[in-house]
């Protein structure tokens, strides 16, 4: 069974088309707890103890090197590949983590989302799972006994305690997977990382050992259609499920069922028992730890070497399996055998000296190459012309951090934070997405320059028109208010200017829909979303000009793709090739190509303006001089990612900012 959920595992990393494969880790759980449950009875049932001692050396020499060989590793691939640029950061704060058995909690502090781009290019990702294995590992045995002891050694006894646990663990977790706990910021994150929502997964793997110790078993022949039952049922849950689902919730139920009924039937024959316990499946399952260690990494590195190579990225994640067979063949076993030896033994030094000496130094040499690493990463290895990239491309729009970029309409916020310029009356409003919040520290010079108040407040992934956008990621409710109840303060507001922009990337989209909420039609494809676009704009503009303020539509920007999917970013930009310019770390397109791709939105906010009588602000002819669009022109950042523009640009288009909203 492990051999099957590592092959998941690395089928659906490697890009295979398989939605839920990533509850295979799911598998990983249950199983756990089932082996660990039943090597444990044993001894209780045996001596009513554990030898705790015996029970660590086992799991430190199981665990522990391979791990730090693998972070060493990873660290290596990170120097050389990643980029400077934040990401670099990422893998050390996640490789100090994973060094001491927390790297789902620094993963969580990081990242946030195992579906996010952030977590895609986390070479260091998959340690959250074995960080939730060795928090089980270190508090289960202590857990167990102390039940054994409380129950007197009576198995129905510890197995109502064990299920109280688990249906806790349970309930906590549908609580977090649905946001429904106040006091945890991001529910859904925290439930899928942290060991308490995970430990009733543990819990089905220790309840069946502790049945099958008490001769709870099924029939050969009910067994065997049970198991291929159980088997196309687990199989099915890898195509079923997707991140679109809360997870855990209430879907993890069904992976961890039908493990916890393979693991019952396996012990009665048959079809499927001898599928998973062939030679091919018993080999991988025994270096399966060492693959899943490897995969993600190698997957990872791959993607920044060969973007647009979906076979190089899936052949990696198998290719990973040389160095795990390298690692169990010369690590791994020898270690776990004791025929590893740092020192030879002698009368005065007890056998667990050595393997002290292995704990000690799997966990400190990870720990410390990384906390090296990390410093040297905070501090952009002491180059000046890094240090100054990375203020460009890693700082937000001036006011982010007071939240003029995020929260509810303008009407519930606090905007003493966003408001500039206060002893001026004519006043500017900057609204719309992250592509209106961009223009912040443009603004902010503008309007000192115009001699005008400017209030910010600007909501991502919330374009101010019309119509509610639908996709996995919007929060539309959220928006709809947001854009709704700041349009009707907006008009009750003595007469300004309204400055209004957005990426306008919904209409080219095609995970993602518009709604006319007038009429309730849904614009699915291009071409009516860009009408349906032009229609609800012209209506904000139309009521804004009703109420006496000049409107100031500012035309969307050229947007950088990467080949294989997403914008640019920073990633793709390795330590070695900012080295030899800062244009190796840019894209380049041509003004006509960038002009072409958008020509659908570009045309639906020009028409919506001149309709509705606002003013149109093209700007790609600054961003685009003699047309070419690039992200980084002559040392200086003029993009941040491949949608939204820097500081410094921001800045520098401060002139024609202030003619536009200068009438």
């Amino acid at each position: 069974m492990r051999a099957l959920a590592v092959i998941t595992v690395v089928l659906f990393h490697g890009g295979v088309d398989m939605p839920g494969g990533f509850v295979a880790v799911d598998v990983f759980f249950v199983i756990s707890g089932y082996v660990i449950t039943a090597m444990l009875l044993r001894q209780l049932v045996r001596s009513s103890r554990i030898k705790i001692r015996e029970f660590y050396v086992r799991r430190i020499r199981r665990l522990m090197p391979a791990l730090a060989l693998m972070l060493v590793g990873t660290l290596l691939g990170s120097a050389l590949l990643q980029s400077p640029f934040g990401f670099q950061q990422d893998t050390a704060a996640v490789g100090i983590g994973a060094s001491i058995w927390t790297g789902n909690i620094a993963i969580l502090g990081r990242v946030g989302g195992y579906f996010d781009r952030a977590a895609d290019e986390l070479p260091l990702l998959h340690t959250w799972s074995l960080s939730v294995e060795e928090q089980f590992y270190l508090v289960f045995p202590f857990l167990l006994l102390l039940a054994w002891r409380l129950a007197r050694g009576r198995i129905r006894t510890v197995t109502l305690s064990v299920l109280f646990v688990s249906a806790a663990s349970f309930v906590f977790s549908l609580s977090t997977s649905y946001d429904l706990v106040d006091s945890i910021s991001s529910g859904s994150q925290f439930a899928y990382y942290m060991t308490p929502t995970r430990a009733w997964e543990f819990g089905a793997g220790i309840l069946v050992a502790l049945a099958l110790h008490q001769g709870y078993t099924i029939a050969a022949y009910i067994a065997k259609p049970l198991a291929i039952f159980g088997l196309a049922g687990l199989v099915g849950c890898f195509y079923w499920i997707d991140s679109t689902m809360p997870f855990p919730g209430w879907v993890a139920l069904a992976p961890v069922a039908f493990t916890g009924l393979l693991i019952i039937t396996g012990t009665s024959g048959g079809p499927v028992t001898d599928l998973l316990s062939c030679k091919p499946m018993t080999w991988i399952g025994d270096r399966s730890y060492g693959w899943y260690l490897w995969h993600w990494p190698f997957i990872v590195f791959a993607s920044l070497l060969w973007p647009t190579s979906e076979s190089a990225v899936l052949l990696a994640g198998f290719v990973a399996i040389v160095p795990a067979w390298l690692s169990y063949r010369f690590v791994e076993e020898p270690i776990r055998r004791g025929t590893f030896r740092l020192r030879r033994r002698t009368a005065d030094r007890p056998p667990s000296t050595g393997v002290v000496r292995v704990a000690a130094a799997a966990m400190l040499l990870p720990l410390l190459v990384f906390l090296a690493y990390g410093y040297g990463t905070k501090h952009h290895w002491g180059n000046d012309r890094l240090t100054d990239a990375a203020k460009q491309t890693e700082t937000y729009p001036e006011g982010y951090d007071e939240g003029c970029h995020e929260g509810g309409p303008l009407p519930e916020r606090d905007l003493s934070g966003c408001t500039w310029h206060s002893e001026y009356s004519d006043t500017v409003y900057l609204v719309g997405d992250s592509n209106a919040g961009m223009y912040s520290d443009g603004l902010i010079e503008a309007t000192e320059q115009t001699q005008q108040r400017l209030i910010v407040g600007a909501r991502s992934s919330c374009p101010f028109i019309l119509a509610s956008s639908h996709a996995s990621n919007l929060h539309t409710a959220d928006c709809d208010e947001y854009v709704d109840e700041t349009l009707t303060w907006l008009t009750e507001r003595p007469p300004g200017t309204v400055v209004i922009s957005a990426a306008a990337s919904e209409i080219l989209n095609d995970g993602t829909t518009l709604e006319d909420p007038n009429t309730g039609k849904v614009a699915e494809t291009a071409e009516k979303k860009a009408s349906l676009w032009d229609t609800a704009l012209s209506s904000v503009i139309s009521k804004l000009r009703s109420a006496g303020h000049d409107v100031v539509v500012i035309g969307v920007i050229p947007h950088f793709y990467n080949p294989g999917g997403g914008y640019w970013t920073t990633a793709h930009c390795a330590l070695i090739d900012f080295a030899q310019s800062s244009a190796q770390c840019g894209a380049t397109q041509s003004r006509s190509d960038a002009d072409e791709l958008q020509s659908l939105p570009l045309q639906a906010e020009h028409d919506a303006a001149e309709q509705a009588g606002a003013s149109y602000l093209d700007l790609r002819d600054e961003l685009c001089p003699d047309g070419v669009c690039q992200t980084v022109r002559d040392d200086t950042f003029m993009y941040r990612d491949g949608k939204h523009i820097s500081k410094a640009a921001s800045a520098q288009l401060a002139p024609q900012l202030a003619a536009a909203i200068s009438g």
